[in-house]
């Protein structure tokens, strides 16, 4: 891509991959986490313990820009509960 004549210029460019996040055990790391923030996630947030509450928050925080984990929580999670979550 030619950045010179960019014209975006404080754009980062083309979009830039992560192998590390691509890698087959970074998916299934993502797909273990995704699982257990569906799993909490479902529960109504009156019934989630501080501990089980801090633990969503965390797993949320850690992950809230990794595209597997993003994939994997809403296929967990299904359409109508992500857009409810």
């Amino acid at each position: 891509m030619n950045t010179e004549n960019d014209p975006y210029p404080h754009s980062g460019g083309m979009v830039q991959i992560s192998e590390s996040q691509v890698s087959r055990a970074a998916i299934a790391e993502a797909a273990r986490e995704a699982k257990r923030g569906a799993e909490l996630a479902r529960k109504d947030p009156k019934d989630l313990s501080p501990a089980e509450f801090d633990e969503l928050n965390a797993i949320l925080a850690l992950n809230n820009d990794q595209y597997p984990f993003a994939e994997k929580f809403a296929t967990a999670l299904g359409p109508s509960r992500t857009l409810q979550f």
